[in-house]
């Protein structure tokens, strides 16, 4: 069996989220997976009740390698970038995720 170390992975990295309230900044519902660029990972993953990635859809080989790994949440950080809302996905324009 592989293992991996867990990293902690910013929420500007994960580039979209949904909340439970539907705000911007409410309680984080789901993210994101880092691993979207690869186009291995599609869709949002849950976002657990301890403040982790959750297990989601992975067309790679084994599991997500992301899975359980801290999101640290840096809405605070933010305000100066353009959020857009698209079917109750908040995003971050692909300017702000370049250089976060």
């Amino acid at each position: 069996m592989t293992t991996h170390r867990i990293e902690s992975v910013l929420l500007s990295q994960c580039g979209a989220w949904t909340t439970t309230d539907g705000t911007t900044h409410g309680p984080l519902a789901e993210v994101r997976c880092p691993d979207v660029a690869a186009e291995r990972c599609t869709g949002l993953a849950p976002y657990t009740s301890t403040g982790r990635i959750g297990d989601h859809i992975h067309t790679g080989p084994g599991r997500c390698r992301w899975v359980g790994s801290p999101v640290l949440d840096d809405r605070h950080t933010t305000a100066r970038r353009r959020l857009r809302v698209v079917d109750g996905v908040i995003e971050l324009d692909a300017e702000a995720v370049n250089h976060a």
